[in-house]
């Protein structure tokens, strides 16, 4: 009932099974946790709801493929939710199974506005993925050139560090014709 709650956004349901005595940590077939479940679909209040009567450990539980709930509120671009879990003390640098960060997430989808809380809540700009692929090769790569713009500003260094691929920022950027972000490189 917890999962379903809050998954839907039903924050009095979400707050009277809490106070029934739900049990915050547990996990559907895939590893999934009803906080997850509203970050992934912006769910403000059902998340302050959940972080309110949750453990530290809640915050950093991971589904089978690594995800936290961060990661599902940077990747959809839930600017109040991430906020949120931030504020939780969420591992701003945590990786999923991939290597891949929130930061990392949110730069592949465009979200600027969650780029810049994360990167102002410290987060590594320049963390690389096993293969290499770092938030400002997505964030070029997807032709999300305000996201780019924002992570060289804040510092990153990573214009000509090749991933697997042979790709650089710099040679992405060039490719895709992002004259702003290559006029920072």
């Amino acid at each position: 009932m917890l999962m379903l709650a809050a998954r839907n956004g039903h924050h009095e349901c979400v707050s009277n099974l809490i106070k029934a005595g739900a049990n915050l940590e547990a996990q559907m077939n895939q590893g999934f946790t009803a906080l997850m479940l509203s970050c992934q679909h912006g769910h403000e209040p059902c998340v302050l709801e959940l972080l309110e009567a949750s453990t530290p450990a809640a915050v950093e539980q991971t589904e089978e493929d690594g995800w936290t709930a961060l990661m599902f509120a940077a990747w959809n671009g839930h600017e109040g939710c991430t906020r949120a879990m931030l504020e939780a003390c969420a591992d701003v640098n945590a990786q999923n199974n991939n290597g891949f960060s929130a930061l990392m997430l949110c730069c592949q989808n465009g979200h600027e506005q969650v780029a810049r809380n994360l990167i102002e809540a410290n987060a590594n700009l320049d963390h690389q993925t096993p293969k290499q692929v770092t938030a400002l090769n997505m964030a070029c790569e997807n032709e999300h050139e305000e996201c780019a713009l924002l992570l060289l500003r804040a510092g990153s260094r990573a214009s000509d560090v090749a991933d697997a691929y042979g790709n650089t920022p710099r040679n992405i950027s060039q490719k895709k014709g992002l004259q702003k972000a290559l006029a920072l490189m």
